[in-house]
């Protein structure tokens, strides 16, 4: 999608009243823990904006609806993303998209440290809220019961996060090794995407100038593509264990081959939908309805 000069993807769009920018960053590490906190970790704060009430004062100024930062992974490939969304010049009479701009740039690359790096509090902090978290998805059936089902057709451990088993593998990362990969992933040049109702030359002359400070380089990460489930069983798969739980599930896994395109896979998304979907109720008709399962 991004040509070799690595020019942002505008992607106009006058239906909506709203613009959505984001920024995203190759990761380079696989592990798993750290990678857990570097998204929580960044873009919280920054040296000039250092508290909430700067970071709620900047926001409202600059009319900004959201903005967060995540890791998203595809395939086996992770990226530090930050998501903002602002009004469109056409609803707002104004033009705030250079405001957001800065307010990014000074977020991603101006991040609030202590003593040169991530505050250690903050990293104590926020293991306890990831541990937490985990605690609570791992007492969820339903979560858990998916996480099983992961774990099973997935040879590769591209569904699998042991994390997930072993939360204390996050008490092995501290406040400097997450400033250290944050310090990595942030050195690279950036994938960027605008979408909405925007002046498309403005806007990227705008990007060029505030993220890429007129300095754009190729965005280069290995291509690890999505490959789950290489063998399928001939057989049903039965996976007993000990649990707290008083459910047991059923669980269909079909492998979808020849996937050409993008659009195969927004398709296959529409089908999942329709599967689960409430107002179709495909499901539910079929299995309770149908053949009296519960």
């Amino acid at each position: 999608m991004f040509n070799e000069s690595n020019d942002p993807i505008i992607l106009y769009d006058d239906r909506f009243d709203r613009c959505y920018l984001v920024v995203m960053f190759p990761i380079a590490s696989e592990d798993s823990a750290i990678k857990n906190l570097l998204r929580m970790m960044s873009f919280r704060k920054s040296m000039k904006y250092d508290t909430d009430k700067k970071i709620y004062e900047v926001n409202v100024n600059n009319y900004t609806l959201s903005y967060r930062g995540k890791v998203t992974t595809i395939g086996k490939n992770s990226f530090l993303e930050l998501y903002i969304s602002f009004p469109c010049k056409s609803s707002l009479g104004i033009d705030v998209l250079e405001d957001n701009l800065k307010f990014i740039k000074e977020i991603i690359y101006n991040p609030l440290l202590e003593d040169g790096t991530f505050s250690k509090k903050e990293i104590s902090d926020t293991i306890k809220v990831c541990k937490d978290d985990i605690y609570h998805k791992m007492n969820n059936a339903d979560f858990y019961y998916d996480f099983v089902n992961d774990k099973v057709i997935d040879e590769d451990d591209f569904l699998y996060d042991p994390v997930l088993e072993n939360p204390d593998l996050l008490d092995n990362i501290t406040a400097e090794k997450v400033y250290d990969l944050y310090k990595e992933t942030i050195s690279r040049s950036p994938l960027v995407f605008l979408i909405g109702n925007v002046d498309i030359d403005n806007a990227k002359a705008k990007i060029n100038e505030i993220i890429y400070n007129n300095k754009k380089c190729n965005v280069v990460f290995e291509k690890k593509y999505n490959n789950y489930a290489k063998n399928i069983n001939d057989k049903v798969n039965i996976v007993k264990e000990e649990t707290k739980f008083k459910s047991s599930y059923v669980t269909y896994n079909y492998k979808v081959r020849n996937i050409k395109s993008y659009y195969d896979v927004a398709l296959l998304g529409i089908v999942k939908c329709l599967l689960s979907s409430t107002k179709s109720r495909i499901l539910f008709d079929i299995l309770r309805t149908k053949d009296n399962l519960v």
